[in-house]
């Protein structure tokens, strides 16, 4: 964790826990209370990074009205910069 907290730029200072148990042990506990950067949230495992990012997929899909198949990464960053255009958090 000390090689993250060196690595990880001054203004990203959350940590995700998607274990539940993983921010609970003792260890752990005393680093992030000497690192007053760092908070923990708390991600259930049903709503995971992953699937976030299935859900975004998901969201591109339905927008396209079609079946999305990306030939290319120009095509892909394209519809990504439309949705960035007007974003909207997923609830």
């Amino acid at each position: 964790m000390d090689e993250i907290d060196a690595a990880v730029p001054r203004e990203f200072n959350s940590i995700s826990s998607w274990m539940y148990a993983t921010h609970k042990t003792r260890l752990i506990r005393r680093w992030l209370a000497k690192k007053s950067r760092w908070h923990v949230h708390l991600t259930p495992t049903s709503s995971s990074w992953l699937n976030q990012v299935e859900r975004f997929f998901a969201l591109l899909t339905r927008r396209s009205g079609a079946a999305c198949v990306y030939r290319s990464v120009a095509a892909l960053r394209g519809d990504i910069d439309r949705h960035n255009a007007d974003p909207k958090p997923f609830r």
